[in-house]
C-alpha cells in the first residue's frame, strides 16, 4: 500500500470514529405549570387569580427536560425554592412574576418566567334580580389574613334617610376557597365558594342564608367593583 492510499484509509477511519462518537450537549428546556387552588379544576377550568393569604399555588416544573436536571423557582416575592414541584401562598397581593431556571449535568441553564396575579379578598356585589324584589348587596371591605369584614344589605329594612340599610359582618376564607359570612347582629351566616377569579362585572359568587327570614335560600352575587 503506498502512502497516498494509507493517508486515505487514516482520514476514512478517522471520520467513521467522529460519527460514531459522543454529539454534542443539548441544552436543557424549562417549563413552568402553574396551578392555583382546586376548584377551578373540579370545575373543568382553572383558576385565574390567587387569593392572598389563602390560595396554594403548585409550581411544577417536571416537564423540564434534560438531563440530571436541577431547579431554582423564584416566586416573585422573594421567596424561593429548589425543587421541581412546589406550593407556596403569597401574603400580599400584586402582580408578580415567578421564574424557573433549570441546569444540566453539564451546566447549560435555560429560563422561563410566568405570570401570577394575587389579588385581595375585597369588591363589592349585588344580587341582579328581575322581579324587581328587594335589592340585596354585599361589601368586603378589609382582609387581615384570611379573615374579612364589611357589610351586607338584604332588603329588609331602610334607615332615617330612606336609604338601604346594612348590617356588619365578620367572615373567613376556607382552604379550597371557601367562604363563610357572619352577621355581627347573629341573624344568619352567608356561606359559598370564592370566585376562581374575578376581574370583570361577569363574575359570580353564590351565598346559602342559614338562618334569619331568608334561611336555606340560595343568591347568586355578581360582581360590580370593576365597573
Amino acid at each position: 500500500m503506498n502512502l497516498s492510499r494509507l493517508a486515505l484509509a487514516v482520514t476514512l477511519a478517522a471520520a467513521a470514529c467522529a460519527r460514531d462518537g459522543p454529539t454534542a450537549p443539548t441544552a436543557p428546556l424549562a417549563h413552568l405549570v402553574i396551578r392555583i387552588d382546586d376548584v377551578g379544576e373540579r370545575a373543568g377550568q382553572p383558576a385565574t387569580t390567587a387569593i392572598t393569604s389563602l390560595s396554594v399555588v403548585t409550581f411544577d416544573a417536571r416537564g423540564s427536560n434534560g438531563r440530571g436536571l436541577s431547579y431554582h423557582i423564584e416566586f416573585g416575592d422573594g421567596a424561593s425554592a429548589d425543587a421541581p414541584l412546589v406550593a407556596h401562598t403569597y401574603s400580599r397581593s400584586d402582580y408578580f412574576k415567578a421564574r424557573l431556571t433549570v441546569k444540566d449535568v453539564n451546566g447549560y441553564t435555560d429560563a422561563i418566567v410566568q405570570p401570577v396575579w394575587v389579588i385581595p379578598a375585597l369588591g363589592y356585589w349585588v344580587v341582579q334580580d328581575r322581579g324587581l324584589g328587594p335589592l340585596r348587596f354585599l361589601t368586603i371591605t378589609s382582609q387581615v389574613g384570611r379573615r374579612l369584614s364589611g357589610r351586607y344589605a338584604d332588603g329588609t329594612e331602610e334607615d332615617v334617610d330612606e336609604q338601604i340599610a346594612t348590617k356588619p359582618f365578620s367572615g373567613e376564607l376556607l382552604p379550597g376557597r371557601g367562604v363563610i359570612l357572619t352577621l355581627d347582629d347573629g341573624s344568619a351566616n352567608l356561606e359559598g365558594l370564592f370566585p376562581d377569579g374575578f376581574d370583570n362585572a361577569a363574575t359570580r359568587m353564590s351565598l346559602v342564608v342559614q338562618g334569619g327570614r331568608d334561611h336555606g335560600r340560595r343568591f347568586t352575587f355578581y360582581n360590580y367593583s370593576y365597573y
